[in-house]
């Protein structure tokens, strides 16, 4: 007879009603972290930690699961030994109450050296559990554990979830894991697809098996597999259709995990509705129904569209759901097509005066007056970004029109596009349109910045003003809250400039907020707003802040993302570590308040010299370098001055008894710290020399300076 294995597989099933498919994708990383974390806080092994979800299931299964606790032993100090016994060793009343609360007798207590001196201690080797008995307490607290952005109660016991829970499947080794939660008990009973296949659905085996079965009952438990075969469908749709899908990953992802038996469903409308803008078609199809678009060879729309369906209808109800797709859409394009005629009644520009009764903030007033300052702040921008003054004021004026609109007020997702439809049919210039179109971008993470001139400068000034209007008001984005998007809109400004740099972000923050407000915040912001677009681009946290903690690196976005190449290129160097020590000796020798009066006659060593003459080089030539933006170029200079920083600290002492010398001395240093500071603080670069920044964490130098030393 074989040797029973040490391990086995964990398949644990919480069977729920519909699940928001917004959420599935968290709650299966979530379930898949917390389970490892869990089984491993519990001392059970594990080799692989696998999760899957459906609209009606999250399931987790664990495979390799010791099958008991590993061994542990804890020690736990207590007293010192001095108070816990007398002179001739027996326990005093302090040994005698520790020894009570850890169940053990004072003639088990231990004594241990510590770096506080000698302690009583108890040492006690933890039972080995079996995972059966772990599993039983472990799998109800996961369920508990789990994090929404709203929860449920369905029943008596307080317990909460995304929604309630109908079923638990839990099985270790095949056998039942008797636990529940919310009152529902585990058992072995799923159950399969709710329209085909409703009944119970007893489990018998490992995953391969429970897979396997729930799929003969209309379920593909695996999200990946579900979602290439929606793909896979999606792709033999639009050729039927005589056309090709417009892509859209985030339709994608919803049919993935609104379905568990998906089946791709082509349907048509009246080409009468063609007339209407690409986008809105599209949105009517994608917000409210969910459906996927298509398009011909040459891009134009074609009135089909493809619909994924729960369930793979038989004979003649397929006709059916087609048709109900259909009429559906059908409501909606009826909709778009009315607002777009009555919207084409009244122009952009005598709507601006509606606008008034739009609110833009209840404490920041109206969009009108939103759109006044935004006026103001494009026409003394204009000439920075080259439009004509008078273009940009009006494209300013119209920006926000269509809000007042009622396909805007149907479609909220068509704000923007519509105005610039609108514009285009009213005779405004196509400057003005693209303008209007595109000054919301980027939208998300991703997105496109606008591509015109005019229609950055509209969307750098609409996000700007709001930005400073809402730090103004005490509105400012704290943890995950950030009811107004300022991140988002802060990174689409970072984005704008380093495309355009056509102004400081400081001058550009003193035009747009309101007199007396502190922009000193509003810059921190922007700079971890720039600080996380640098991480997301793969840039190493220590040059990020080095570079961040000089002030034009904040001010200027493409300059601190220009320099940051430069110094994530020349960190692959091998001259580079002895660079940055060279450049730190230089940076943390400096006292406050430091003399800056160099007085070449007090020069008493050939070092002292050769280091004030070497550095008036190197400041000439990275003063050129800079002009031409050769950032790379303005390290290889530093790199030139590391020898005359070398020999001075070799053959000088710095801290001369002579007030005179060591004030020329310092002032010395001050200038090469000043050449150096003017492209990053770099005591923040970790080196395997430094390994640690000298200055201790990095927010404490997230406020940016002039400068360094």
């Amino acid at each position: 007879m074989a040797a029973r294995s040490s391990h086995a597989d964990l398949l644990f099933e919480i069977g729920t009603e519909e699940l928001p498919s917004t959420l599935i994708r968290g709650a299966i990383a979530q379930l898949e972290a917390e389970a490892r974390a869990a089984l491993e806080g519990a001392r059970l092994t594990v080799r692989e930690v696998r999760a899957y979800a459906t609209p009606r299931r999250l399931v987790l299964v664990a495979e390799g699961v010791g099958r008991r606790q590993t061994e542990a032993v804890t020690q736990v100090v207590g007293p010192p030994a001095s108070a816990a016994f007398d002179a001739e060793g027996r326990a005093t009343r302090a040994a005698e109450g520790f020894a009570k609360s850890q169940g053990v007798t004072p003639a088990e207590l231990t004594v241990v050296t510590t770096e506080r001196g000698r302690y009583t201690a108890v040492v006690k080797a933890e039972s080995c559990r079996p995972a059966s008995a772990v599993l039983r307490e472990l799998l109800p607290r996961l369920i508990g554990g789990f994090s929404f952005t709203r929860s449920m109660r369905w029943e008596g016991s307080g317990a909460r979830f995304s929604r309630p829970i109908r079923w638990i499947v839990a099985l270790y080794d095949g056998k039942v894991i008797p636990c529940s939660y919310g009152g529902v008990s585990s058992g072995s009973t799923t159950y399969g697809h709710a329209l085909t296949s409703p009944r119970g659905v007893r489990v018998s085996g490992g995953w391969a098996a429970y897979a396997k079965s729930l799929e003969r009952h209309g379920v593909i438990v695996d999200q990946q597999r579900r979602r290439a075969s929606i793909e896979s469908q999606l792709d033999a749709a639009a050729k039927e259709a005589g056309g090709r899908l417009v892509a859209d990953e985030a339709l994608v992802e919803q049919a993935t995990f609104l379905t568990e038996s998906p089946w791709a469903v082509v349907g048509t409308f009246d080409r009468r509705y063609l007339v209407l803008p690409q986008e809105v078609i599209v949105t009517a199809m994608k917000e409210h129904q969910g459906y996927f678009s298509l398009v011909d060879a040459a891009g134009a729309p074609l009135p089909a569209f493809v619909a994924v369906s729960n369930v793979k209808p038989a004979g003649r109800a397929a006709a059916v759901i087609r048709s109900g797709y259909e009429r559906v859409l059908r409501a909606r394009l009826d909709d778009a097509r009315f607002y777009f005629e009555q919207d084409q009644r009244e122009k952009l520009a005598d709507r601006v005066e509606r606008l008034k009764g739009v609110v833009f903030q209840e404490r920041l007033g109206s969009v009108y007056e939103k759109v006044e300052r935004l006026v103001v702040l494009c026409g003394e921008l204009a000439p920075a970004f080259q439009v004509d003054r008078d273009t940009a004021e009006r494209a300013a004026r119209i920006c926000k029109a269509d809000l007042t609109t009622g396909m805007v007020r149907e479609f909220p997702e068509l704000q923007g596009i519509m105005g610039r439809e609108y514009a285009r049919r009213q005779q405004e210039s196509d400057q003005v349109a693209t303008a209007i179109g595109e000054h919301y971008r980027p939208r998300f993470a991703g997105d496109d910045i606008p591509a015109g001139a005019l229609a950055q400068l509209v969307a750098l000034a609409d996000k700007v003003d709001t930005i400073a209007r809402c730090f103004g008001a005490g509105l400012i984005p704290s943890g995950s809250q950030d009811p107004y998007a300022l991140r988002r809109q802060g990174l689409g400004v970072v984005q704008i400039l380093r495309d355009r740099p056509v102004i400081a972000l400081s001058d550009l923050l003193s035009r747009a907020a309101l007199p007396g407000t502190d922009t000193g915040p509003i810059l921190e912001f922007f700079s971890q707003r720039i600080e996380s677009q640098a991480k997301t681009e793969g840039f190493r946290a220590d040059l990020i802040n080095a570079v961040l903690a000089v002030s034009d690196a904040v001010d200027h976005p493409k300059l601190a993302f220009r320099r940051l190449r430069a110094l994530a290129a020349f960190s692959r160097r091998p001259a580079f570590d002895s660079l940055m020590t060279a450049c730190k000796r230089v940076m943390n020798i400096l006292p406050p308040g430091c003399p800056t009066a160099i007085d070449p006659s007090r020069f008493t060593h050939e070092a002292e010299r050769h280091l004030h003459a070497e550095t008036a080089r190197v400041a000439e030539e990275v003063r050129v370098e800079e002009e031409h933006e050769h950032d790379e170029a303005v390290l290889e200079a530093y790199e030139s001055l590391k020898g005359a920083i070398d020999t001075f600290f070799n053959e000088v002492m710095v801290m001369a008894e002579d007030p005179a010398v060591r004030d020329t001395r310092l002032a010395l240093l001050k200038a090469v710290n000043d050449l150096l500071a003017r492209f990053a603080d770099f005591r923040l670069v970790v080196t395997t020399e430094s390994p640690h920044p000298s200055l201790a964490s990095p927010r404490e130098v997230r406020v940016p300076r002039k400068g360094g030393g």
